[in-house]
């Protein structure tokens, strides 16, 4: 089961950000819980709240050699590593169904 949603951003001294140009208008859901995450360079980074209508951020400090550019997976493969539906749907607390449709939509 998914944490409960994270109402603000908690930034630390020297966090690394990045922007995903995706956001609820584009299907991801308005409650974003503590522990979601992305796929970058084979490397979990954590999605730091909150969701915005057109984009997300992941945190990229514990992913020094990420850059501009870089691929960023929330569903599918990448690098050997898969992120199924149901993984996806578990991670934010919302059924496949609705997680099917919101990607679809």
């Amino acid at each position: 089961m998914a944490s409960p949603p994270t109402p603000f951003m908690r930034l630390k001294p020297d966090m690394r950000l990045g922007p995903i140009p995706f956001g609820w208008r584009a299907g991801i859901p308005g409650g974003m819980p503590n522990d979601a995450v992305a796929l970058i360079r084979r490397c979990w980074g954590p999605l730091i709240a909150p969701t915005h209508s057109e984009l997300i951020r992941v945190g990229l400090t514990d992913i020094p050699e990420a850059e501009v550019g870089d691929e960023v997976v929330l569903l599918r493969r990448s690098g050997g590593v898969d992120v199924s539906l149901a993984e996806l749907a578990e991670q934010w607390g919302v059924s496949t169904y609705d997680e099917f449709r919101n990607i679809l939509s």
